[in-house]
């Protein structure tokens, strides 16, 4: 799973420097300091300041070897990547997006990052599921802004017209088995996912709200897929509908099957 990483990398080097040089003066006192207490103080400070370093070093090279790795299974190494995945989410994701805020870089690369990256994590890890257990979470800026049906209730109201992707996507979760669900944002994609608690979901949306979205559902299994905006964001959007179809073939059971089943 080799991922678009310029980003990541670059913040990574600037939190690790940044954290080194603020360890440089404690290094300066604990040396030149003649108080017994205070150099114990000093002492328990770089002691923290080294750890956290290799910490931050040890996830960065470790995301790094991870996310490179095209067939984690045949490796036997799935513990590996779920265990990589957690420090990258939980100790150094959070230092990053500060860093990019600080520095000016780009946030858009790195939560493509971490959604591919949890991609990839996902699909190499993921015990398979039943299609009743699978949720296909839609964005409403999907719906061509003309059309008056009211779709968040039921995606089945869409009289797939053709006018925009809601009507393919809806034949897709009819086709597989699948629920989709139209939702307005994520405040309203947690309510429905926190109701339904599927075992997993394949998700729709742009690179700020799947990012966060992983992020605040991190019990359930997601793959995200990135929205198309040619007429900018949130405005009649466009997907990658063979993307979707394969993302909900990689998370079912029996899919090969199944698939068979609905050529037939």
């Amino acid at each position: 799973m080799k991922l678009d990483n310029k980003t990541f990398i670059n913040a990574s080097t600037i939190l690790i420097g940044i954290f080194t040089v603020l360890l440089v003066p404690f290094l300066l006192l604990y040396k030149f300091s003649n108080l017994q207490l205070y150099n114990y103080f000093l002492l328990f400070i770089i002691s923290v300041g080294i750890i956290a370093i290799a910490l931050i070093m040890f996830s960065f090279f470790l995301v790094l070897a991870t996310s490179f790795m095209n067939e984690p299974k045949s490796l036997n190494v799935s513990g590996i990547i779920q265990f990589s995945f957690w420090i990258f989410r939980v100790m150094l994701l959070p230092f990053l997006y500060v860093i990019v805020k600080i520095f000016n870089l780009d946030k858009e690369q790195l939560d493509r990052f971490f959604i591919d990256y949890n991609n990839g994590v996902v699909k190499s890890t993921l015990k398979k599921v039943n299609n009743s257990r699978l949720i296909l979470l839609l964005p409403h800026c999907l719906q061509n802004q003309s059309c008056g049906l009211k779709i968040t209730n039921n995606i089945n109201n869409c009289k797939r017209c053709g006018k925009c992707d809601i009507g393919s996507l809806a034949a897709l979760s009819d086709k597989w088995g699948i629920k989709a669900i139209v939702v307005t944002g994520g405040t309203a994609a947690r309510t429905e996912l926190a109701k339904i608690r599927p075992s997993a979901v394949v998700s729709v949306a742009c690179e700020r709200d799947l990012a966060s979205g992983i992020n605040d559902v991190n019990s359930i299994p997601v793959i995200g897929v990135l929205n198309m905006r040619p007429n900018g964001p949130c405005f009649n959007t466009k997907v990658n509908i063979e993307n979707i179809e394969q993302a909900i073939i990689q998370m079912l059971e029996n899919s090969a099957r199944q698939r068979e089943l609905s050529a037939g």
